[in-house]
Formats: C-alpha cells, structure tokens, sequence
C-alpha cells in the first residue's frame, strides 16, 4: 500500500488541527488579538479547527482550509504583501491546496502546497520566520498532520459472508477418571468449570483514522458449529490496533456410572481457531454529530461449541 493510497483525507464535515512534525504546534485564526493568523504550542482551543473544502474543476484535488472560529481561509501569493495570511475572501484560487503525503518517518504527515505558488507551509522553531510559506523543495518542519476533534463510535458493522475460520486442534480443558475396583456400581459427576482465552484485534484498512489504543464497545464475531456471527452482547472494552484478550468460561456437570472392575475417563473439550471478518466502524462527532467510516479487519482466537467423551476401559 503506498503512501498515496492510504492517505485520508477528511470530508467537510469534519475538524482538525493541524499539528506541524517538527515543532508539535498548530495553526490557528483568530481576530481578537495579535498575531491573528500564526502557529502555536498544540493545546486544544476552538480558532485551531479546521476544515478541508474540496476544489471542482481546474482546483479538483485541491482544497481551501476553513477556520472554525473565523471563517477564514489560508492563502499564499506572490503578487503582494501580506504573501501568506488568513482572509475572509470567500473565494480565490491562491486560498486552495493540495495535500502531500509523506512516507517513511514522516508516514501519517503530509506538506501542504500551494496551487498558485507552489509553496508549502512550514513552522520551526530555529530561526525567522518562524512560520510562513516556502518554495524549497522539501523539509521535516514543512510535514503536517490532522488532530481529529472529538469522535466516538456510533456503530460497527461486519461482513460476516467474507469472514474467514481457520481451525487449529480442539483444545482438552478437563480430563477427569472414575476408577471402580470393586464388586458394585460407582457413581459420580465429572464437573467442569474452566475458562479459555480469547483475543481481539482491529487493524485498519481505509478510510478515518482511528488512534491506536482507542477504548470502545461493541460487539465481536463469534462462532456456533461453524457458522460466524456476532455477539451482540459483549460488554468488555475493545482496543483498536492492539490485541486485548478476555477470558470465556465454560462449565458442565455429567453423571458418570463405573461397572464394577471398570475405571470411566472422561474429557471435556472445545474447538478453537483463528477468525477473520471484514468491518466498518462508522465514527460520529462528539459535537455535530456528523459521521465517517474506517474500514478494518477484525481478527481473533476464539473457542466454541463444549464437547466431552466418555471412555470405559477394563481395571
């Protein structure tokens, strides 16, 4: 997967920051004080928001960044003085920019271009300007990256036709013995009340970029027989891009009779495997309440379906 192809790129319902690689600030508008338009220590005040809002035409690719508080749009241009700025023009064709998205230690960046100017956006703490518009080619102070706002999970939906089962060896939980030496009938119950590890995973695909470590709920795929399902009733907490692991208990009570001069070995066990399943995790704003998708693949072990046997062997 190239840098290109997996790089997201936010709808115009969504807000950000944007936070430089080098000096960890982000951009603000404001127009209560100077400086009005410059980059600052990343905290989370509102005249930091952004919105990306897409070009047509001659400007498709391109994008004009919006402030939250202001309204303003970034512009950068040759033709006179201020060169780089905010501005509440509703319209020009120095305002839009394309996104360009690094790889390696920068991978999850991007440099923000120019359509007319061709410069990108840089900030740095190391000599002035400190934050302005660039023509030089490249550098780690001009790579940005989004700070999302506040998202939670709305829901998460599976492609259980396109889920994948891979069985490994029934996994023996309990095995239990009744030996009868004597001349009469023996009896006991085998009981069972053992638990089995599970794991969860989620690893992104495409679409909103979900942090590492994110807690959410929901419910994670299962299996009955062989069939894969959901269970909707899980109620621990998930992580997404890290493995979390829950336990599942199982327990069973058998009678078990020994003839006499017989000994019964009984075992209980259940079939284990590796599952998975395609999904869609749809995010919601904490604040709009506007929506997005990530697409990710579920994976895990599991165990299901209790079996137990019953041997009679001679004393």
């Amino acid at each position: 997967m190239t840098a290109e192809s997996s790089f997201y790129i936010p709808p115009p319902t969504i807000s950000f920051r944007l936070k430089n690689y080098v000096t960890n600030k982000c951009i603000y508008s404001r127009t209560t004080e100077k400086p009005y338009f410059y980059h600052y220590t990343d905290n989370d005040y509102s005249d930091m928001y952004w919105k990306l809002i897409p070009g047509t035409g001659n400007r498709d690719g391109y994008y004009k960044l919006r402030n939250d508080v202001t309204g303003y749009f970034i512009y950068s241009r040759d033709s006179q003085s201020p060169y780089f700025d905010h501005t509440s023009y509703p319209d020009a064709d120095d305002q839009y920019w394309k996104l360009l998205p690094g790889s390696g230690k920068r991978s999850g960046y991007f440099r923000i271009q120019n359509l007319v100017t061709g410069k990108r956006i840089f900030s740095r703490d190391s000599q002035s300007p400190y934050f302005d518009h660039t023509g030089y080619t490249d550098a780690d102070d001009q790579y940005w990256t989004f700070i999302f706002e506040d998202m939670e999970v709305d829901k998460v939906t599976y492609d259980l036709k396109k889920g994948v089962l891979t069985p490994q060896p029934p996994l023996e939980l309990v095995r239990q013995t009744l030996e009868n030496k004597t001349s009469s009938e023996q009896k006991m119950e085998f009981k069972l009340d053992q638990s089995t590890q599970h794991t969860t995973n989620f690893e992104y695909k495409a679409g909103f970029t979900i942090s590492i470590g994110a807690k959410f709920k929901g419910g994670i795929p299962v299996v009955a027989e062989t069939e894969i399902s959901v269970d909707t009733s899980f109620s621990q907490e998930l992580t997404f891009g890290k493995t979390s692991s829950f336990t599942k208990t199982y327990s069973s009570t058998i009678p078990v009779v020994a003839k006499p001069r017989t000994k019964v070995i009984g075992t209980f066990s259940v079939h284990k495997g590796n599952i998975q399943v395609p999904c869609t995790i749809t995010m919601k704003s904490a604040k709009t309440g506007h929506k997005v998708d990530t697409h990710a693949v579920f994976s895990g072990i599991t165990t299901w379906d209790l079996q137990h046997s019953l041997d009679e062997k001679p004393v």
